[in-house]
């Protein structure tokens, strides 16, 4: 029985391309043009190859508070815009509600108005404390 080896295929970066398995014999023609090929085994989501060995691919950089916080406004706008579309009905003029009802709508609803500007330099959506919505 032949012999089966894993290989690697990688670029001229370190960017491992793809892995797999064949004969031992086969494994030199695994690489297309512009690639490199090597035995082993890898995962290309955590290794990369440097100088010939697989290596731990370094962390990314961290995204910039400016990225964090325009991405945590959007979540908040989004999650805010639901919760005030699911109590739109409360402050038309045929509502159901008793008038002190409707004041404390109206009460969370610019609560939750407020939230980016409340949280205008949050960087973690964990960190932002939605109002308690009224009992119905």
């Amino acid at each position: 029985a032949a012999k089966i080896s894993n290989f690697i295929i990688y670029n001229s970066d370190g960017k491992i391309l793809r892995t797999g398995s064949c004969p031992a014999s086969h494994v030199e023609i695994q690489a297309n043009d512009g690639e490199f090929v090597m035995s082993g085994d890898a995962d290309d989501s955590l290794h990369m190859v440097v100088d010939g060995q697989v290596v731990q691919q370094p962390d990314p950089e961290p995204l910039a508070d400016e990225v964090l916080i325009r991405i945590c406004q959007n979540d908040i706008r989004r999650k805010r815009n639901k919760l005030l579309a699911a109590t739109d009905w409360n402050q038309m003029p045929d509502s159901p509600l008793a008038d002190e009802k409707k004041a404390e709508y109206a009460v969370y609803r610019q609560a939750l108005r407020d939230l980016p500007s409340v949280y205008e330099n949050e960087t973690d959506i964990d960190n932002v404390v939605y109002p308690t919505r009224p009992e119905a």
